[in-house]
């Protein structure tokens, strides 16, 4: 029985021993909406375009667009592999009576659960 205890735990200190451990936060880069921002969203949209980047491993995304009274325009994600994601998507609005500030949030997760977190103040026009 010790030499069972004692090979099973052999054989998690050398399993725990050979594995990298990741503590870097994956990155987050906007190309689209630029900070400060005004946008003409009559039938075109805007175009959502960032870039997400892990040393290791991406897990999962998601991203949404507020207003100041966190009214939620869009939201979105999905679940990632590998070391780079390209997010694309165009993002439809309407019924705005004049400029509009918004925000746009996205959170990553690499399959460590590190995580990283930011947003891009914008604006809209009709």
């Amino acid at each position: 029985m010790i030499r069972f205890v004692l090979a099973f735990y052999l054989l998690c200190v050398m399993i725990s021993c050979g594995k990298e451990v990741d503590k870097e936060s994956p990155k987050i880069e906007f190309i689209t909406p630029k900070g400060e921002d005004t946008f003409s969203v009559g039938t075109d949209g805007l175009f959502l375009k960032f870039k997400l980047k892990d040393n290791i491993d991406l897990s999962h995304y998601s991203f949404v667009i507020k207003d100041d009274l966190d009214f939620k325009y869009e939201t979105g994600g999905r679940f990632a592999g590998g070391k780079e994601l390209e997010h694309n998507s165009n993002v439809i609005f309407g019924g705005f009576g004049g400029v509009q500030k918004l925000r746009l949030y996205v959170t990553v997760y690499d399959k460590a659960y590190n995580t990283s977190v930011a947003s891009r103040e914008f604006y809209v026009q009709p």
